[in-house]
């Protein structure tokens, strides 16, 4: 009995100092239990912004475990419940495309002064196309809803210029998937999951000079990746672009 006892108090002990190690927690990041909604992203964004908490590392357990959970795709379902109205939903997409675009630069500009940070980019990266497929579907729902007034004309310029971001975004993905120095090859398939996965909206909004250019670049990249799997997601990617019927 009093060996059970010692071991509950070494165990509920752990978990305060687990607590108390967790600075993310204690300044005011969402708990990662829960679904996150784009508010969430947003705190946590302007924390690192005012240097309360560090950019998060995937090395270090608590932080990791926060990465997991600002990437989880479950944070997209929201999104894509079309049980609610396009608006809310719209605005939801927007603010985690935001926050997650800041952070995206954050870790870019560390890692462009030689920080190790391939597999935080590579999981942010895989979540962003995740993030911007998620977008092209709610574009395609929300331009039949807009009424034909004086802001009409407005609107669908800002939804052009969205597109516009997306098309840079792909452009990205594919210039990281081709990335010798920062990424090993785990975090490069990582990456090219998250292209195959998405290219299906991608690709309507990709100009026939863009799906051009990336179907020869995607063709070349067969050559740097070894495994069936790899080699099928970049037949698909290929395929896609070039306006194929996808295969049984």
């Amino acid at each position: 009995m009093r060996n059970l006892l010692v071991s509950a108090l070494l165990v509920m002990a752990i978990g305060c100092n687990t607590f108390a190690d967790d600075i993310y927690l204690a300044a005011g990041v969402a708990s990662t239990d829960r679904v996150w909604h784009a508010s969430d992203y947003a705190t946590l964004v302007n924390l690192i912004n005012e240097k309360k908490v560090p950019l998060l590392s995937a090395e270090k357990p608590i932080e990791n475990r926060i990465i997991d959970r600002l990437c989880s795709l479950k944070n997209l379902e929201l999104g894509r419940n079309k049980t609610l109205s396009i608006g809310p939903r719209f605005q939801e997409f927007s603010g985690i495309l935001q926050a997650t675009n800041q952070l995206l630069k954050r870790y870019l500009a560390e890692a462009a002064l030689g920080a190790p940070l391939g597999e935080e980019l590579s999981r942010l990266l895989t979540f962003q196309a995740h993030v911007s497929a998620l977008g092209i579907d709610l574009v395609d729902e929300l331009v039949p809803t807009l009424p034909k007034d004086g802001t009409y004309e407005v609107r669908m310029k800002g939804l052009a210029q969205m597109k516009n971001g997306l098309n840079t975004m792909f452009s990205g993905l594919y210039t990281s998937i081709a990335e010798d120095e920062i990424y090993s090859d785990a975090q490069r398939s990582r990456i090219l999951d998250g292209v195959a996965t998405t290219i299906p909206q991608f690709v309507t909004v990709l100009s026939n000079d863009t799906k051009i250019e990336f179907a020869k670049k995607y063709t070349q990249l067969k050559e740097r990746f070894k495994s069936e799997t790899d080699l099928a997601k970049l037949e698909k990617i290929v395929s896609q672009l070039k306006g194929e019927q996808p295969k049984d």
